[in-house]
């Protein structure tokens, strides 16, 4: 088997667990991944069909565009933000939308950009960052939403969103729980505290080192 057959071999066996591994993610993202494997595949298919000789290099380049690389990438872009070098999270964040641009990414990029002109304190350029992206989903608007009260510090707002939310899908949302803490404590609603530290503790101690780490 040449070069060509063998990478249309990895890539396919690639894709197919990429596919496998979108059932533990949120169904939009799901969505989205499966949707970029059944375009590659659908290039490797019609490659195979016109010009069999390269449909392998199709494949594993298309894999490698649009799957290895802003996986690579975010991954970088979050180390950025975690080490405050905004210069580095924007270049990366553009690289990201080029490689994917999707109503999900651009939601991810840009509360990832938002947090870090908060940080900057740069509030009304965070909560320029923090509109809705066409076509996002109703998990991305929400989380949208939290960290645009949280930049604003309406805590009272924030509580009141978190709280509406079906507390099973609540508690798979460990982000909801550490900014339901900082709420909570900016409130002075020191009782509720404790008792969400107790429940943080029924679900492990990394969710609570977390939330600790988080909330300062």
């Amino acid at each position: 088997m040449d070069g060509n057959g063998i990478l249309l071999w990895v890539a396919g066996i690639a894709l197919v667990l990429t596919a496998i591994q979108a059932a533990n993610r949120s169904r939009a993202d799901a969505r989205e991944l499966l949707v970029v494997c059944s375009v590659i595949l659908v290039a490797a298919a019609v490659c195979w069909l016109w010009a069999p000789a390269i449909a392998g290099y199709v494949a594993a380049g298309g894999y490698a565009v649009a799957i290895v690389c802003p996986a690579l990438l975010t991954v970088a872009f979050q180390g950025a933000l975690d080490r405050r070098r905004w210069i580095s999270a924007r270049a990366l964040s553009w690289l990201l939308l080029v490689l994917r641009p999707t109503a999900g990414m651009r939601s991810f990029t840009a509360m990832g950009l938002a947090a870090a002109e908060a940080e900057t304190g740069d509030i009304e350029a965070a909560q320029q960052l923090l509109a809705p992206a066409e076509g996002a989903s109703e998990a991305a608007r929400r989380a949208i939403t939290v960290m645009r009260l949280h930049v604003a510090q309406r805590w009272d707002e924030l509580l009141a969103v978190i709280d509406a939310i079906d507390p099973e899908e609540r508690d798979r949302d460990p982000m909801l729980a550490m900014y339901r803490l900082r709420a909570l404590g900016e409130v002075g609603r020191i009782d509720e505290i404790a008792h969400e530290y107790r429940t943080l503790g029924l679900r492990g101690r990394s969710a609570i080192r977390a939330c600790t780490t988080w909330c300062g």
